[in-house]
Formats: C-alpha cells, structure tokens, sequence
C-alpha cells in the first residue's frame, strides 16, 4: 500500500500551505505539480515515481515555518526597533512621474517605474512578475518580464492564487540578474529557497515586496460572477481595482465578450466578502508588509499625503492613488534614492508611525494569538514563527484580552466556512445571498476584532534565539524498508542536494 508523502500530511492537510509553489520550484526532479483545490486554492502533488524524499521541498517550505529572528539576524544584523513594521532605513509615499505609468498602476505605479528603469539601463535582465493571461481573465500566472511591454502588462492587483515562487525553478536555470515581485510568502520561500543554492541567490538583485492582507480564492471569483449570472467563459477582462470608474482606491470592473460593462464598489466586491473568501493560510501569516523584501509597496492611506483631512475626501476622482514605500536595506534604499534623483518619482518623507496608520500591521501580528486557541478544537495548525507578538503597554494588554471572546467566535466561523466551501451547496448558498449583507457582515466582524488592535499604542516582540537552516531529508515520504534501497534512496538525495547546491 502507497503511504501518504509526510509533506502533504504536514503542510496543505494542516491549514498550513499558501500556495506560493516554493516547493515545486526547489524540487530538483520536478515531482511536484502544483493543483487546484476543493477550497479553490493550489497545493502540491507529489509524484512519488519522481520523488527522491530529499527533503527540500519541506526545507524551503515557509508555510510550517520562517524563522523570523534567523533571517532578521542574517539580513539586517538582529531584531528590528518597531516590530510592527520590521526593518527600514526610509519610507516614503509617492508615485511615478510619468503620468500613463501613474494611472496603468495600482497605487501611483511605482514599482513598474522602478521595473522599467532597471531593464532600460540594463542592472537586470529580467523581472519575475505575475500577470492576468488573456485567455484567463481570471486566473493569474508568474513569468520574466524583459521590456517595457512586459511589465505594463502586468499592472493591478490579482488576488488570486498564483504559485509565484515556483520561479526558483526558472530563476536557477536562467543566466542574469532578476527582480522578484511578490507577496511576503513567496519571498519567504525565495529566502529560504536561498540558503541551500549557491546559484539563487547572486542571481536576485532585489526583492520588491507586495503589502498583503491575504490571497482570495478561486471561489471568490466565481461567486462575484455568479452576481450577474455570468461563467468565466462570458468575460473579456476582470478587474478586481479599475481606476476608470471613480479613480483610487479603484472599484470592480467586469467586460464581457457580448459588450457588457459592469461596476461595483470595492466594499462590495472586494473588502466586503474578504473574509469569506481569504486563504486559510493567510490569517495565520502575521508578515503583512513583506518585512523581508528589499523594498516593500502597499496603497497608502495617509490622508495628509493628499492634502487631505480624512481618507474619504482623498477618494475617487481625478486622485489616481500613491505608495507607501518602505525602503529596507542598502541596495533598496538606493535603487528608491537613485530613482528620486533622477525625477522618476515623487515622494514625500513619511515616519514609522505614518506607516503605522497607514497599514495597521498589528492587526496580523496580534491575531495569531487567538488562533491558537482555535487550533487545536477546529483541526488545523499554527505556522512557526519564532517570535511572539503582544501589546507593549499594560493597559492594552488588558483590553485586548477582553477581546478573546469576540475574536474567537468570529475566527471560529472563519475557519469553519473555510473549511465546508469545497462543499458545492454551501457556495451555492452563499452565491444567493445579498452584497449588502455580506458587507455588513465582513465589516462587523473586522469592528469586533481589528479595532483595538489596530489601534493599539505599540507592540512588542518575543524572540526564542535564531535556529539553524538545515536540510531535512526524508520529510516527502517514509524511505524504503530493505537496507539496499534505503542506502540507494539516501544517495539520491545526496545527489539532489548537491545538485539543488551547484
């Protein structure tokens, strides 16, 4: 009888896998296919005639864990000042100075302008970047952006799930320097990817980290469609943060292919059914600003940065939105300076406490605590971070305790819609319910449990000391029982590892 790869068992069947594909791109016989799921996420397939159980892909995993304080000492030197944020040297808000790439773009169109540049003078040669293919206007999938073209082509949100990081594939294999685009959990495997190759690493001039609240699944895209009675087959292009109907913050937009145009507020088609529809694995990740990136970019949300009293007033119109950016080591702060000097971005100086206000990172940070509380009633795992997260001052610790009812009760029915929505009836249910009252919902949910916390004075952090990053061998499945072909097996993996290595 085939036993179960001990991989799966401990990473996608434990809540654990985000889908980032780091897997598949370390696995050195390509035994690992990422599929789609019952929950409408992606997770790996191993096949076990390829597989050599060397041990990588749960090696460079970062779903079961990331070592926080190992890589905070190994990237900048030992823990940041403000945990909230991680590590940074400047932070600014700001947009690109030509106005056709500030518009193309999410938020000010900053990290195309930073894309295009680096290829036009030639300090890379190629972008790691994840577009909408045109056959698939709800899908998304990673490739090397080259020119101009290419990364225009790439602009705007996504969402969905996409198995960026199996470009460590792609990336070992290619000759030149790449800039990898990406959320927190593809980066994560990128580094961690980084320590077992001696090629990977010198080929990745610079991580440009995406801010991330979480990853949609595929039902989400369904269930926006199912609204107007539409399949994916009927739609020419959607787009989950076009600018063209009220500006920034950016709105739904759905073409179809008969010449339908349709819109829908963000609140209703994208905050609103947030909560519904995020990856499991995201509400256990508490790295929402890609603190491991060399430059990190999210929608800034700072009304004094639009001349403005409120966000509100900042909204809509002819305000095509701006960036925070966290410039984070050495060659980050550069490449954002170099680009300032040369006129290719317009910035304004922000703190940490702007930042702070702008992304409410503690909301993440400190969430985890009452999940695991949850885990072991509702049958999934917490991710090993090395690190715990709490309110600095005395009060707010106290407050945020009262908290633990609320939280675990709306946590609670997270995890189990979560877990019944690979059951088509229960998606066919929610499919009838009214946007209004999803939205209410989401946005009573997100009151209960984000407000305290998002407004808390300042967190601290607890670090255990920094592990050591090693090859686990036989962490894919159980080796074989003859000592022949264990002993064929283990030299296997010793090839894979040195091949992996070269």
């Amino acid at each position: 009888m085939t036993k179960r790869p001990r991989f799966l068992i401990e990473v996608p069947e434990q809540g654990l896998c985000h889908g980032c594909g780091g897997c598949g791109g370390a696995c050195p016989t390509d035994a690992i296919t990422m599929r789609p799921t019952p929950q409408g996420t992606l997770a790996p397939d191993i096949e076990l005639d390829k597989c050599t159980n060397c041990g990588l892909c749960f090696s460079v995993c970062p779903g079961h864990s990331f070592d926080v304080p190992y890589f905070h000492k190994k990237i900048y030197g030992g823990p940041p000042v403000h945990p909230e944020i991680g590590h940074y040297r400047e932070i600014y808000a700001g947009y690109a100075a030509d106005k056709d790439i500030q518009w193309a773009g999410q938020s000010g169109g900053v990290i195309s302008a930073l894309l295009i540049d680096l290829l036009e003078r030639k300090e890379i040669d190629g972008a790691v970047v994840t577009r909408v293919p045109a056959n698939a206007p709800t899908k998304a999938e990673t490739f090397i952006a080259r020119t101009r073209e290419d990364i225009l082509s790439c602009v705007g949100s996504k969402y969905g799930p996409v198995s960026a990081a199996e470009a460590i594939r792609l990336v070992r294999k290619e000759k030149g320097k790449f800039v990898f685009v990406g959320v927190s959990c593809q980066i994560h495997a990128f580094r961690k990817a980084s320590e077992f190759s001696k090629t990977l690493a010198p080929k990745i001039y610079a991580f440009f980290g995406l801010h991330c609240k979480g990853i949609y699944s595929t039902h989400f895209f369904d269930f926006l469609l199912a609204r107007y009675g539409l399949k994916t087959s009927d739609v020419k292009s959607f787009n989950l943060r076009s600018k063209e109907w009220r500006g920034w913050p950016a709105d739904l937009r759905i073409e179809t292919h008969d010449g339908r145009t349709i819109d829908l507020s963000g609140g209703l088609s994208r905050t609103g059914p947030r909560d519904y529809f995020a990856q499991m694995r995201c509400l256990t990740c508490t790295d929402k600003l890609n603190e491991f990136s060399d430059i990190s970019f999210g929608d800034c949300r700072v009304p004094w940065v639009y001349d403005k009293q409120t966000l509100v007033q900042a909204e809509g119109g002819d305000n095509p939105g701006q960036s925070d950016i966290v410039a984070r080591t050495e060659r980050g702060s550069a490449l954002i300076q170099s680009a300032i000097d040369r006129g290719l971005l317009v910035t304004k100086r922000m703190d940490w406490n702007d930042l702070v206000v702008s992304t409410k990172p503690s909301e993440k940070k400190l969430a985890i605590s009452n999940l695991k509380i949850l885990s072991p009633l509702l049958g999934f795992s917490i991710p090993d971070y090395g690190v715990t997260f709490q309110p600095k001052d005395a009060q707010d610790r106290r407050a945020f305790r009262l908290l633990h009812i609320p939280t675990l009760v709306s946590s609670a029915f997270f995890v189990i819609f979560w877990k019944v929505a690979k059951f088509g009836w229960v998606r066919a249910f929610y499919d009838k319910l009214p946007l209004r009252y999803i939205h209410l919902a989401g946005g009573l949910r997100r009151r209960l449990t984000n407000y305290r916390r998002a407004n808390m004075t300042e967190i601290e952090a607890i670090y255990r000391e920094a592990g050591e990053m090693k090859i686990i061998p036989g962490t894919c499945h159980p080796l074989a029982g003859k000592k022949k072909s264990r002993s064929e097996a283990e030299e296997k993996q010793k090839s894979c590892v040195a091949a992996f290595n070269e």
